[in-house]
């Protein structure tokens, strides 16, 4: 079950998000055209690496405002999955893509194959984002661990980041991730926390109700 925004309409709330997203992605998709069209036309050499941090923020704001208009059109389609394998293959692709950062998976026994009844679309977003914040604060190396444990109300998942540098502070506190994974998950009566570890390093600890 779906529990509707607080003190908002989420019709008004979509036809928001909806003019956002052109506002936004109109003019990204044409700076990231331009781009490519760049590295088609002439030498890049000396500004290569500037063209692929303007390409990955705009990527990453189009990524982000997706999300927004998945949130607020409402429910996605509820099935059963198996959380475990969903994680796995997440933790896969970040493996491919941050080679550098040391990726696992830690879970009991008793939690071998868990199941969960749930928007499966709506659980990856939610992980998704807490892996981005914890590749953000471990930087260019370190290890990323995630957490899979089940008690009798809830799927419990902790994602652990070793931190960089001494810290564990995230590089965007005030970003859309952590927004949109509180948001997610008061629809579902789920929760998240976050513990600061002995050594440099943050634990995210998402609680996923058991229907």
């Amino acid at each position: 079950m779906t529990v509707p925004l607080t003190g908002t309409d989420p019709e008004v709330l979509s036809t928001l998000a909806a003019a956002l997203a052109h506002e936004i992605k109109n003019p990204a998709a044409v700076a990231l055209a331009h781009i490519a069209q760049l590295r088609k036309r002439f030498d890049l050499r000396g500004v290569g690496d500037t063209c692929d941090h303007i390409e990955e923020a705009l990527e990453h704001i189009c990524h982000l405002v997706q999300e927004m208009l998945l949130v607020t059109y409402g429910t996605a389609p509820a099935y059963e999955f198996d959380l475990e394998d969903m994680l796995l293959d997440m933790l896969e692709a970040y493996q491919s893509a941050w080679p550098q950062i040391v990726f696992s998976l830690d879970r009991s026994d008793n939690d071998l194959g868990l199941m969960y009844y749930g928007e499966e679309t709506f659980v990856k977003m939610i992980f998704s984002n807490l892996m981005k914040n914890a590749v953000e604060a471990v930087g260019s190396a370190g290890t990323i661990t995630i957490r899979l444990e089940k008690s009798k109300d809830y799927a419990l998942v902790s994602v652990r980041d070793s931190g960089a540098s001494g810290s564990s502070l995230k590089p965007h506190p005030s970003g859309l991730g952590l927004p949109i994974c509180r948001w997610l998950l008061a629809r579902i009566g789920g929760y998240l926390e976050f513990n600061e570890l002995p050594i440099p390093g943050c634990e995210a600890r998402v609680s996923l109700p058991i229907l």
